[in-house]
């Protein structure tokens, strides 16, 4: 209770102290800039005021706003922070009543439009909105390495969103058969304002799933997700009617109706499938859905905290339980030590700490809990585990925990980093181990991970090639040691016959399957737990288990161990975006490329800052009439992230919160 206690009061003396040492305009060392004097503001609507405030004799570095007031706390000071070469601003709706003779110098003057652009035009003196004048500013401003307090503006969203709106009712059940129409697009609907791409429909396991291109502008966002609610419609309409219809009908409809759709190969081998009403008395339409951002590596912190709320345990308590320099932040809190403080959040602003928290994520929903029971880490409990992953969600793979997920390998983004900065401060090893195993005693104690983490529980289901049917894997059992087959015969069958291989099987093969380095290191914890944390700086060789002798073998790579994790499928999507040189990656929108796979479960206080009800909590982007409102919603709110200082200021005091509390 006390502990609660103090935290509540914490948090509001942080923020207090966080606004009381936000400089209003950014210190600047250049000896030739003057001595800033006090803002001067005037709330006038009349021209002749604002022009006679405004007169020969206003100081170059007196601020005029007008009107209103109240956006000077949460805009001007972000612009100062950017801009401290420009000394003034005038704002007025009649700018053209203040005439050269009247305009002081490094002034800009704009029109006053509306809060949300002029939050823009404020912190973008290149916007393009209407300027009469602009002012001096940064000198070779675009050569600046972007960060979340000084993050240049452009007239384009600074990242990339795209989407995935998987249809759950199982419309298409004869398709769990058939491997080889899995997540292959069928056929992509164009853009009937620019020719471009904007989304196109595979199957995936038996449902019908919407996959659009990633968004950098909010209107092909709108037209795409107008597109996929027309093209869903019609198809619950005609089930509706009908109880079936065909691909090649459905796609006939949005191809008359809708747009213009290009029909790939792959649709040959299901336009004469049904998708079928489902079984029920009542049934709608909804989505499981995800959405995929791509964005600097210094944003990844503060970004997932918010989008993720700040309540929900079961939610933040992971991000706590990853985060670097976490022992660090609360022995500056408990201290009152503010200048650690200060320090701690510059930190979590880096690069490096970005990428370690993705890592240490990725790996910490990856590590089987520690339960209170003797066989709750036991290969056997594995086992049923993962036979009842692939009976009720058709996948046991090692992305089933994870509510973000990175799609683009660790090592990868690393790469960047050095390409760009060059290979200063720590390596990145040394600096995993310092900031996390040593400096996030959830991570490292309380969750055990450097113990636990070679039990991570994950398998992989086979196919035939040509036939796209399970490949059945008996054959396997004689290659286990006898005691693990006698202990989950049942269990073992069942498994083996779907051609599902786990890493409890492998743990358990015979000795003369196994190269003796790799029996070394599922019985030393910490010698597997660190050779994948080194796997990221240096990339070199990872196991496999060969389809016909079922030999553990090892072979050169060129990502970390986690992407993807040994022994799935090269193909697998965990940390591997088979499309990224297309659609992705243009490095200007950042590092990082992450899927977020716990979309619906997007959290109160980023509902509360987009304007959505309270009710939306648990449905976000799931009912297919609302999935424009949010989306638009999300986009706005990326577009604007970084920008709006007030919010940021919520995010450190929030994250506050859920630090101390779990």
């Amino acid at each position: 209770m006390l502990r609660n206690i103090f935290s509540y009061i914490f948090i509001g003396f942080f923020l207090i102290l966080n606004i009381l040492s936000t400089p209003l305009f950014a210190s600047s060392d250049d000896d030739d800039m003057p001595t800033l004097a006090p803002i001067r503001i005037t709330t006038s609507t009349t021209p002749p005021l604002v022009q006679e405030e405004a007169d020969d004799n206003t100081p170059a570095n007196a601020l005029i706003v007008a009107p209103p007031p109240m956006i000077l706390h949460n805009s001007c000071a972000g612009f100062s922070m950017l801009h401290p070469h420009i000394q003034m601003i005038l704002l007025h709706p009649e700018p053209g009543v203040l005439m050269e003779a009247h305009r002081p110098e490094n002034t800009i003057l704009v029109p006053y439009v509306s809060p949300t652009l002029l939050e823009r035009t404020l912190l973008d003196n290149t916007h393009s909105l209407p300027a009469l004048f602009v002012g001096n500013t940064i000198d070779n401003e675009e050569d600046q390495e972007p960060s979340i307090s000084n993050h240049p503006i452009n007239a384009r969203m600074p990242f990339k969103l795209g989407f995935e709106f998987q249809e759950g009712n199982g419309l298409c059940e004869w398709a769990l058969k058939d491997f080889n129409i899995q997540k292959k697009p069928l056929f992509q609907f164009i853009s009937a304002a620019t020719g471009a791409l904007l989304w196109h429909v595979v199957i995936d396991t038996n449902d019908i799933e919407f996959v659009t291109i990633p968004f950098t502008d909010i209107e092909l966002l709108t037209e795409a997700l107008e597109t996929i609610k027309k093209s869903l419609l019609f198809l619950q309409k005609t089930l509706e009617a009908e109880g079936a219809t065909t691909f090649e009908k459905w796609g006939a409809f949005i191809q008359e109706t809708v747009g213009h759709l290009i029909f790939v190969d792959q649709f040959d081998l299901v336009k004469d499938k049904n998708i079928t009403k489902p079984l029920k008395d009542e049934w709608h339409m909804g989505f499981n859905p995800q959405f995929t951002i791509q964005h600097p590596l210094e944003y990844t912190i503060p970004l997932y905290f918010s989008l993720f709320g700040f309540k929900d345990h079961t939610l933040i308590m992971p991000f706590v339980e990853s985060l670097p320099f976490h022992d660090t932040f609360l022995k500056a809190c408990e201290s009152g030590d503010f200048s650690a403080l200060s320090k701690t959040k510059e930190a979590w602003k880096e690069k490096l700490s970005g990428l370690a928290f993705l890592h240490a994520f990725t790996m910490a929903r990856m590590t089987p809990a520690e339960g209170t029971k003797d066989d709750d880490l036991s290969d056997a409990q594995f086992l049923k585990e993962t036979l009842e992953g692939i009976e009720n969600f058709y996948q046991a793979d090692a992305k089933m925990n994870l509510t973000i997920m990175s799609r683009r390998p660790f090592s990868s983004m690393l790469q960047k980093i050095y390409d760009k900065q060059g290979r200063k401060g720590p390596a990145y090893t040394a600096f995993f181990i310092e900031a996390v195993m040593k400096r996030n005693d959830q991570f490292s104690n309380f969750c055990n991970i450097p113990r636990l983490f070679c039990k991570a529980n994950y398998a992989d289901q086979y196919f035939d090639e040509e036939t796209g049917q399970v490949k059945p894997l008996l054959p396997l059992l004689a290659h286990l040691n006898e005691k693990f087959i006698d202990e989950n015969s049942l269990v073992l069958i069942k498994l083996l016959k779907k051609g599902v291989i786990s890493t409890a099987m492998i743990r358990n093969l015979s000795m003369d399957k196994m190269p003796e380095e790799f029996r070394e290191l599922i019985y030393s914890p910490e010698a597997y737990v660190w050779r994948v944390i080194d796997s990221v700086e240096n990339p070199k060789e990872r196991y496999e288990l060969e389809d016909d002798t079922f030999n553990i073998i090892k072979k050169e790579t060129v990502h970390d161990l986690l992407s993807p994790p040994e022994f799935l499928d090269k193909d697998d999507s965990m940390g591997n975006f088979k499309e990224e040189a297309e659609e992705y990656i243009d490095e200007s929108y950042g590092e990082a490329i992450v899927e977020i796979r716990g979309a619906s479960r997007i959290g109160p206080w980023f509902l509360e800052k987009v304007g959505l009800e309270d009710s939306v909590e648990g449905d976000f982007l799931t009912i297919p009439s609302a999935i424009l409102v949010h989306a638009r919603k999300l986009f706005e709110f990326l577009d604007n992230f970084g920008r709006m200082q007030h919010y940021m200021d919520n995010i450190w005091a929030g994250m506050t919160h859920s630090i101390y509390k779990y």
